[in-house]
């Protein structure tokens, strides 16, 4: 009885986890790149529409692996499953969002 409150908090660390890594790691991408879009060194004219978009809305859903690898362990099983409930639901988001422009490559 005493690992059900350590597996509910383990299982709401990596849910909280997952959810604000991709996040976070989206925003500074795209903040970056506007960044060096305004000053000049890069630009989207020779990419497809959503590109970059795409691009790093998936760099941020593969940035879970890292807590996968992180969480992996009999004590961390609990937020391990946090994690790939949400990476999963975040695959499904991206596939819902981009999957017209990905298939009309």
């Amino acid at each position: 009885m005493d690992t059900l409150p350590h597996h509910k908090a383990a299982f709401k660390k990596g849910l909280i986890q997952a959810l604000l890594l991709p996040l976070l790691l989206f925003a500074l991408l795209n903040g970056l790149y506007y960044l060096l879009e305004q000053l000049g060194w890069v630009s989207s004219r020779h990419f497809r529409p959503n590109f970059r978009l795409r691009t790093t809305a998936l760099i941020g859903i593969a940035a879970n692996a890292y807590l996968l690898n992180r969480f992996k362990g009999r004590k961390g099983m609990p937020a391990l499953r946090a994690v790939v409930i949400v990476t999963f639901c975040y695959v499904a988001l991206w596939m819902a969002f981009f999957a017209k422009d990905v298939m009309n490559l």
